[in-house]
C-alpha cells in the first residue's frame, strides 16, 4: 500500500510538470485536454491520493501488533538448591569441641536438604541444640523443611529438644503447633514427642532422646 501511495505520489510530481511547466511535448498537450474535460487538476488527484496512501499505511503499520513466533521455547524449572555448610552454622561464643560424634552430627547435619528460608543452627552447650529458623516461608515451605529435619532425627539420632522459629512467616489453615505436629509425624511416632507453643516459635520436647545428646559429657 504504501508503495502504491509512493508512485502516485510521483505521477503527481510528473504530471504537474508536464501540464504546469512543459506544456509544449504531446504529452503535456494530452494532459492538458484531459484536465479540461475532467475540470479537477490532475495532479491534485494524484497527489491526495498518494498522501493518503501513505499516511494510511503507517498508521495501520503502527496498530498492527508483532507476529508472535510459532516456535515454542521450553522453559527450564529451576531446581531446589541442596543445603551446604553454609547453610547449616554452628553459633557459639567459643569454637564448640571436635570430638568425633558431634563431627558427625555436624556433617549429617549439613546434608539436610532445606527449601528456601529454612536454615538448621546446631548450639553445643545448650538444653536445646538445635534451632530450625524459618524466614518469610509460607506454610507448604514450613512443613517442608520440618519434614526434612524429623528424617533426618529419624535416620541418625534424636535430640532432647528443637526449637522452631518463625520470622514473618505467614500463617497457614491450621495453628502452627498443630503444622508442627503433623509434619514431624511423618517420619516419628507421635507419642515420642511434645509440642508447646512460645510466641512466633514452636518448642518439641522428645521423650526417648539419643543420650549422646549430652554434650558435656559425650563430646568425645
Amino acid at each position: 500500500m504504501r508503495q502504491t501511495g509512493l508512485l502516485s505520489i510521483l505521477v503527481c510530481a510528473s504530471s504537474g510538470y508536464l501540464l504546469y511547466l512543459d506544456r509544449q511535448s504531446p504529452l503535456a498537450l494530452d494532459l492538458v485536454e484531459v484536465q479540461s474535460m475532467v475540470g479537477i487538476p490532475i495532479p491534485a488527484i494524484f497527489g491526495f491520493l498518494g498522501v493518503g496512501l501513505v499516511l494510511w499505511s503507517l498508521t495501520h503499520t503502527k496498530q498492527t501488533p508483532p507476529t508472535r513466533s510459532s516456535a515454542y521455547t521450553p522453559r527450564t524449572r529451576t531446581q531446589p538448591t541442596p543445603t551446604t555448610p553454609n547453610h547449616t552454622t554452628t553459633t557459639k561464643e567459643q569454637p564448640p569441641p571436635t570430638g568425633n560424634w558431634w563431627g558427625q552430627v555436624r556433617s549429617s547435619c549439613n546434608q539436610i536438604t532445606l527449601p528456601p528460608g529454612a536454615r538448621i543452627t546446631l548450639e553445643y552447650d545448650k538444653p536445646c541444640p538445635v534451632y530450625l529458623y524459618l524466614e518469610m516461608a509460607p506454610s507448604e515451605r514450613c512443613k517442608r523443611a520440618i519434614r526434612s529435619v524429623a528424617e533426618w532425627f529419624a535416620t541418625f539420632s534424636t535430640p532432647p529438644r528443637l526449637r522452631i522459629e518463625f520470622d514473618h512467616c505467614p500463617e497457614g489453615p491450621t495453628p502452627r503447633h498443630h503444622m508442627v505436629n503433623g509434619a514431624l509425624a511423618t517420619h516419628l511416632d507421635r507419642g515420642s514427642f511434645k509440642v508447646v507453643t512460645d510466641r512466633d516459635a514452636v518448642e518439641v520436647l522428645f521423650h526417648r532422646p539419643d543420650p549422646r545428646w549430652n554434650i558435656p559429657q559425650n563430646i568425645g
